[in-house]
């Protein structure tokens, strides 16, 4: 578990507070549209911290409220990694995202700084998915992967706009839990060229995700004047530039290194508690 984590930190944390200086030091919106607000030392600090959900503190920029949730969860998921492994792993997992649904409507009563419980269960629709994988046969053609995800996101939209609330967490949970049971049905997809775009983005998808807002900004911020289509176009160019160059000067070496210090300690407390001898 500590290796787990110490792996986790030195992946999520460099290039997050990267990010978060980026948008201090350039001014940058907290969306693209609007304007920059200095939010004060002690927001700041938790947004490196990456503990705005628990301090009640904005975002520094508006896709980074997810990313507490991803941190608080990983504290968990090794232990649900060691209960899932069992067998009957599946109907474990199902149990789990049972439980975690109980437990969410309940701290949605209680206290909004929890609010990671309130995504727990959609986090455990992915350990589902990760049951299933060895267990379940993958009969579908992985053609129509792309469509059954269309049709997912279409019903799951037609169903929030019709209540009114498209954050409505029930309607969340069941979604993740439907994701997460047909994933291991579909056969892996044969498509080359698709796999090779799906792999580039998959490794760039950390700095995409941390930047993209960023980059849609600059062609505003420098004030060319150009047309929407002309700005799209440079903001996708830097976005690839900047998720491509962050990850080889920072991401990936942090990873790296965050490998070799858990294998230390992993090592000194296998040889601590005599299980190498």
């Amino acid at each position: 578990m500590r290796a787990f984590l110490i792996r986790r930190a030195f992946r999520i944390y460099p290039l997050a507070i990267l990010c978060v200086l980026t948008v201090v030091m350039f001014r940058v919106p907290t969306m693209p549209w609007e304007a920059f607000e200095w939010l004060g030392w002690p927001n700041l600090m938790s947004n490196l911290a990456l503990t705005m959900n628990l301090t009640f503190s904005r975002p520094v920029l508006g896709p980074l409220w997810s990313l507490p949730l991803e941190v608080q969860m990983y504290i968990a998921l090794p232990i649900v990694f060691i209960i899932v492994r069992r067998p009957g792993g599946p109907f474990i997992a199902f149990g789990l995202w049972c439980l975690a649904t109980l437990v969410a409507l309940v701290q949605m009563s209680i206290s909004d700084r929890a609010n990671v419980l309130s995504f727990a269960p959609c986090f455990m629709g992915g350990v589902i998915a990760f049951t299933l994988t060895n267990q379940s046969p993958r009969r579908i053609s992985g053609k129509w992967w792309f469509p059954f995800l269309a049709a997912l996101m279409g019903v799951y939209l037609m169903i929030q706009v019709s209540i009114g609330d498209i954050f409505f967490f029930p309607t969340q949970w069941v979604a993740c839990l439907v994701l997460g049971i047909g994933i291991p049905l579909f056969k892996e997809s044969a498509c080359s060229t698709a796999n090779q775009v799906a792999a580039w983005i998959a490794r760039y998808s950390y700095g995409i995700y941390l930047f993209h807002c960023i980059c849609l900004w600059v062609p505003t911020a420098v004030r060319l004047n150009m047309s929407v289509g002309a700005e799209l176009l440079g903001s996708g160019a830097l976005l690839g530039a900047v998720s491509i160059m962050t990850f080889h000067w920072i991401e990936e070496p942090a990873m790296r290194f965050g490998s070799k210090l858990s294998r230390a300690r992993t090592s000194n407390a296998r040889e601590a508690l005599g299980l190498d001898s």
